[in-house]
């Protein structure tokens, strides 16, 4: 099955904040949202964003509604996760996977959002493993690839590449 690929961002388009998996640190969001808008981008942080139940960002039906009404939005034109953690597992079996092909946008993010992108991978969708906002985003771009994640996001410049030298292994032998 070919790789479905969400339309590339232009500036000013709409990205929506959801969390999907662990509690969001309000100051760190904030922070992270501005680096976002100085980006050129404009912000719409889901409602619920900053609940918290136990050890993820609000009930499973709160993370729900927010992936779905983002999903839904047609002023929403990409999705970025807060953070990771956990939770986002739990989430996959509640959410109603057909929006993410019927309303197709780029959703950034990793760690526990992994399962995200592995149920878009299994529907043929291409998703963004990337910086996330409250904690990449919000410690500035010396914490994340600037030109990477623009790149991702819009298609313009050029990808992150390695060079020579660069990677280096953490134990001697082979693989």
């Amino acid at each position: 099955m070919p790789s479905l690929k969400p339309r590339a961002l232009s500036p000013g388009d709409l990205i929506g904040i959801a969390a999907p998996a662990g509690p969001v640190d309000e100051k760190r969001l904030a922070r992270g949202v501005r680096e976002l808008e100085a980006l050129g981008f404009s912000v719409r942080v889901a409602p619920g964003v900053l609940e918290r139940e136990r050890f993820t960002a609000g009930t499973v039906e709160v993370r729900r509604e927010q992936l779905e009404g983002l999903l839904a939005d047609p002023e929403v034109a990409a999705i970025m996760c807060a953070r990771g953690g956990a939770g986002a597992g739990r989430l996959l079996s509640k959410l109603d996977t057909s929006l993410l092909r019927t309303y197709l946008k780029p959703v950034v993010g990793y760690s526990d959002i992994t399962w995200l992108h592995l149920a878009m991978g299994r529907l043929g969708l291409v998703s963004v493993h990337g910086p996330m906002v409250a904690r990449e985003l919000a410690d500035g771009e010396g914490a994340y690839e600037r030109a990477s994640l623009l790149h991702a996001l819009t298609g313009r410049g050029e990808p992150f590449a390695s060079r020579p030298g660069d990677a280096h292994p953490l134990r001697r032998g082979e693989g």
